[in-house]
C-alpha cells in the first residue's frame, strides 16, 4: 500500500521491553521509510526520554478510522505500511440487502471515512450464476486494488444470506453478517425505505465500522445438517401442539356432529403421522452427531449433566457454533440465552433493578427452562442451591432464572475442560480457554 494513500493515519511507536532503547535518531529513519512527518511517539513507562525501534520486533499502533493493526516480528515499519495484505485496510465496501430471489449490492471507494468517488449499485439474482456477475462486477469497479482491500457486508437473514456468504468465503473474500438490528439503529433516521437504500446503508454501516468486523466463517457441514434437521424437528413440534390443542377445545365446545368427527378423526391422524416424522428427526439426530468426532464428545459431555437432554444438548451445539461461537465465555451465551439481567441507572429518577430483557431467543430460552427445572428435580446439588435462594427470600422465578446461569456457566467449563458432569468438582467458569 502507498504511504501517501494512508495520509489520515497517525503513527504510534512505543519500545518492545525486550530491547534497549535508541535515540530519537530513529525519528530520521521512520519518515525515511514512510514518508510520514504526522507522527506522535508515545513515551515509554518511567522513561523520560522517547524512543524508537524500528529494526525488529516493532509494534504499531495505527488508528485510522478506529482501526488497530500490530507488526509481527522482524518486520520494519516500512514493509508493514507498504504491504498491501495489512488486514482491515479496507477501501472498498460492497453493501448487500438480501431478498429470495434477488439481492442488491452498492459499492463504495473510501479513504478514511471519506469517499473518493460516487457510489455504484446494481442488482443480482440470488443464485450461483449472480455470485459470480457479483464478484466481476465488484472487480471491474475496484480501479485496480486487490480483494484484500475489498469488504462484504450484508444482514444476517438465514438462508437468503447463506449461499453467497458460502460463495465469497471459499472465493477467499472477507464476508461480513452483521445483525440487522444493530445496522438498523446504526444508521440515524432514514425517510426512504427500499433494497437500493438499504443496501448503501449497510455499504456505509461496514466503511464506518470495519474495525468491528467479524470475518463470516461457515458451520462445518455435520452442524450444519445437524441445525436444519433441529429446526426442522422444532416446527413439526409446533404443528403438533397446534393440532392438539385445537382436537381437544373442540372435543369440549361443539356438540356431536359430523363435521365434529371428521375434524377429531383427521387431527388424529395428522397427529400420528407428525409423530413418527419426529421419530425420524430424533434418529436422524443421532446418526448425525455419532458419525462426527468432536460432536459426539461435546454432546457426551453436555448430556453428562442432569437436566440437559437430548434437544438441549443440540440446541446449545447449534446456537453457539459447538461452543466456539462466543469463545467459550458463558456470560455472553447467557446474554444470547435472554437470562443475564439488566438493570437501567440514570439520574436522580431512573432506578431500576437488574432484570432479563425480551430481546433473546426465546425457543432456546423455553428449551434451557425445562431443563432448569429438571436439574432441579433430579440433581441434588442444583436442588440445595434453588432452596438456599428461596430461603434467602427470592422470587421462585428469580431462583429458577439463576439455575439457568449456573447451568450454562458449569456446561461452558466442562465443555472447556473436556470433562463430564461431575458434582462435587468446582468448575473455574472465569477461567479463559486455553
Amino acid at each position: 500500500m502507498r504511504s501517501n494513500n494512508l495520509s489520515g493515519m497517525k503513527i504510534c511507536i512505543f519500545q518492545d521491553d525486550s530491547l534497549p532503547l535508541l535515540s530519537k535518531g530513529g525519528t530520521g529513519q521512520l519518515e525515511r521509510e514512510t514518508g510520514f512527518r504526522d507522527y506522535r511517539p508515545l513515551p515509554r513507562v518511567n522513561e523520560p526520554s522517547w524512543s524508537f525501534q524500528l529494526s525488529c520486533k516493532v509494534q504499531i499502533e495505527c488508528h485510522w478510522h478506529n482501526s488497530l493493526f500490530r507488526v509481527r516480528d522482524n518486520t520494519t515499519i516500512g514493509q508493514f505500511l507498504h504491504k498491501d495484505e495489512c488486514k482491515g485496510m479496507k477501501k472498498i465496501f460492497i453493501g448487500i440487502d438480501f431478498s429470495k430471489e434477488k439481492f442488491d449490492a452498492t459499492l463504495i471507494k473510501a479513504e478514511g471515512l471519506k469517499e473518493y468517488a460516487p457510489s455504484a449499485h446494481e442488482v443480482f439474482d440470488n443464485k450461483a450464476s449472480g455470485y459470480r456477475r457479483l464478484a466481476r462486477w465488484v472487480k471491474s469497479q475496484s480501479d485496480g486494488l486487490t480483494a484484500e482491500s475489498w469488504l462484504f457486508c450484508g444482514e444476517n437473514t438465514g438462508g437468503y444470506s447463506t449461499a453467497l456468504s458460502n460463495y465469497l468465503y471459499s472465493c477467499g473474500y472477507d464476508m461480513w453478517l452483521e445483525c440487522a438490528y444493530r445496522i438498523k439503529h446504526s444508521s440515524g433516521i432514514q425517510r426512504v425505505k427500499n433494497d437500493r437504500a438499504d443496501s448503501r446503508a449497510i455499504a456505509e454501516y461496514a466503511m464506518r465500522n470495519h474495525d468491528k468486523m467479524v470475518a463470516y466463517k461457515p458451520q462445518s457441514p455435520s452442524l450444519a445438517r445437524l441445525r436444519e434437521v433441529f429446526l426442522y424437528r422444532h416446527s413439526l413440534v409446533k404443528q403438533k401442539v397446534a393440532l392438539t390443542v385445537r382436537r381437544s377445545e373442540k372435543r369440549l365446545t361443539q356438540d356431536k356432529s359430523d363435521v365434529k368427527t371428521f375434524m377429531s378423526q383427521t387431527s388424529r391422524h395428522l397427529i400420528t403421522e407428525v409423530n413418527k416424522a419426529i421419530g425420524k428427526c430424533d434418529k436422524k439426530i443421532e446418526e448425525i452427531i455419532a458419525a462426527d468426532d468432536e460432536l459426539r464428545e461435546v454432546f457426551e459431555i453436555a448430556t453428562s449433566m442432569p437436566g440437559v437432554g437430548v434437544q438441549n444438548a443440540t440446541c446449545l451445539m447449534v446456537y453457539t457454533d459447538n461452543f466456539a461461537k462466543f469463545g467459550f465465555d458463558a456470560r455472553k451465551i447467557g446474554c444470547y440465552y435472554g437470562i443475564a439481567p439488566f438493570g437501567k441507572d440514570s439520574g436522580t429518577s431512573v432506578h431500576t433493578r437488574p432484570q432479563v430483557s425480551p430481546f433473546a431467543n426465546r425457543m432456546i430460552k423455553s428449551l434451557l427452562s425445562q431443563a432448569a427445572l429438571a436439574a432441579i428435580r433430579f440433581d441434588p446439588k442444583m436442588y440445595d442451591y434453588y432452596q438456599r435462594l428461596i430461603k434467602r427470600g427470592k422470587h421462585p422465578l428469580l431462583a429458577q432464572n439463576n439455575v439457568k446461569n449456573k447451568i450454562l456457566h458449569t456446561l461452558t467449563a466442562m465443555v472447556r475442560n473436556k470433562q463430564k458432569y461431575n458434582p462435587d468438582y468446582m468448575y473455574k467458569t472465569k477461567e479463559k480457554a486455553a
